[in-house]
């Protein structure tokens, strides 16, 4: 198992549709992302606790929407609806082609997502 953490895409610090720590068991996590404030090391520690605590020993998380603002409620502005439909064609790409090995997905957001 490689502890490299992975970012795609990788140059790109406002758009983000996958962070993840490939395992040999994954756990596909659907999610809205983080704030763009947050740091990636402590977002991929919270995952390996998810992730560990329930026999995961890799996981993936998959943003709903693709575009990292500062906070949660700023998504109540106009969302781009084709950004988010290419969004939704790479997460059901990351599942159709198994490259990750995904055992079980967890739904998760916060109390700002209607």
């Amino acid at each position: 198992m490689s502890n490299e953490i992975i970012i795609l895409p990788s140059n790109n610090e406002v758009k983000r549709t996958f962070i993840a720590k490939k395992g040999k068991k994954n756990l596909l996590i659907i999610s809205n992302y983080p704030a763009i404030s947050d740091d990636n090391d402590i977002i991929a520690n919270n995952a390996d606790i998810v992730a560990i605590e329930n026999g995961y020993d890799g996981w993936v998380i998959a943003c709903l929407y693709p575009i990292r603002v500062e906070y949660p409620l700023q998504y109540r502005e106009e969302i781009d609806k084709d950004l988010m439909y290419k969004n939704w064609l790479s997460i059901t790409a990351l599942i159709s082609r198994d490259q990750f090995k995904i055992k079980d997905v967890l739904i998760a957001w916060g109390d700002d997502i209607d």
